[in-house]
């Protein structure tokens, strides 16, 4: 029997249908028996977790932007346990008819942000999930369930999917202060996770680790001219931080209700100055931004993400 069909997945009690497949994959490690009379021997059960893959439908709204860019993750503290004191599930629906329920889950990828108006807006994201604390290891249901149940959410609105042309700014001085882009403009992000080991479990937790948040922000603008080539990649003092003199790069629109993304303190990190017959003066110009902005002691943002709102 062949089995296919779209899905949707749920977390939170919000819905967020899908640009391409959903694929869940269990991640397993053994740990390997030898002795040396015999040589390798055996493998013995290490750690489990499933890891739930996915490209979300390019849909601009609140739900989407506070399931995918996470508050405690746009201000990373160390330290802090992704998963918290609740079990939060992630459930595949199935258009067929089934209920797939991931126990236990957090995000451990947030997707690359295209903003350009022939790309989707979101690339691939990833839930991890580790399985409830409150059963033993081999536990059947412990990590995954399957139901049957009926899909009945009513929430995709397609007037929602915006691909739109995007301009940006990067300070107030000429041509950073209104800068077009050859064809729009790509956002990664970088969290730093640490798995917590159990003996009990293989891996209790994930937390953030030492590493933080790093941003990379990448477009390739127009008109910039060799002069200002050159000034833009005048180094630092030796030993000084690049982020000296950040500035917010900030992606606007003046409609309401389309996306705004703004990346604090960024560091202009590379622009190629480049010569051909059918190449730009200037190559892909690469913003960095990090866990490096504070105010009065307490960390402040690395990015924000919302909807215009209105005037």
């Amino acid at each position: 029997m062949i089995v296919k069909g779209p899905a949707a997945i749920q977390r939170n009690d919000k819905f967020m249908y899908v640009h391409g497949d959903i694929i869940a994959n269990q991640v397993r490690s053994t740990v390997a028996q030898q002795v040396d009379s015999v040589g390798f021997n055996d493998e013995r059960e290490g750690t489990v977790k499933w890891e739930i893959g996915f490209t979300p439908a390019g849909m601009a709204s609140p739900d989407y932007f506070a399931e995918l860019y996470p508050a405690a993750y746009r201000t990373p503290v160390v330290g802090t346990d992704i998963f918290g004191a609740i079990d939060v599930p992630v459930v595949i629906w199935t258009f067929d008819g089934q209920k797939i329920t991931f126990n236990r889950s957090a995000l451990t990828k947030m997707p690359d942000l295209n903003l350009a108006a022939d790309k989707q807006l979101f690339g691939g994201a990833t839930y991890t999930a580790l399985g409830t604390l409150e059963e033993s290891l081999d536990t059947e249901g412990r990590f995954a369930e399957i139901q049957a149940a009926a899909f009945a959410d009513t929430s995709w609105d397609p007037s929602k999917v915006l691909t739109l042309v995007y301009g940006a700014s990067w300070g107030a001085v000429a041509p950073w202060d209104s800068i077009a882009s050859q064809s729009g403009f790509t956002f990664s992000f970088e969290l730093a996770l640490a798995e917590e080991p159990s003996d009990a479990y293989g891996i209790a937790s994930m937390t953030i680790a030492a590493g933080g948040l790093s941003v990379v922000g990448k477009c390739q603008p127009h008109g910039i001219t060799a002069a200002q080539i050159l000034a833009a990649n005048q180094p630092k003092k030796r030993g000084q931080s690049i982020y000296t003199g950040g500035q917010t790069l900030a992606l606007t629109t003046a409609v309401e209700a389309e996306p705004y993304f703004n990346l604090f303190n960024a560091a202009l990190k590379t622009l190629p100055l480049q010569a051909g017959a059918e190449l730009n003066r200037n190559g892909e110009v690469e913003f960095v931004a990090t866990t490096n902005r504070y105010t009065a002691g307490a960390l402040q943002p690395v990015f924000e993400i919302g909807l215009t709102p209105a005037a």
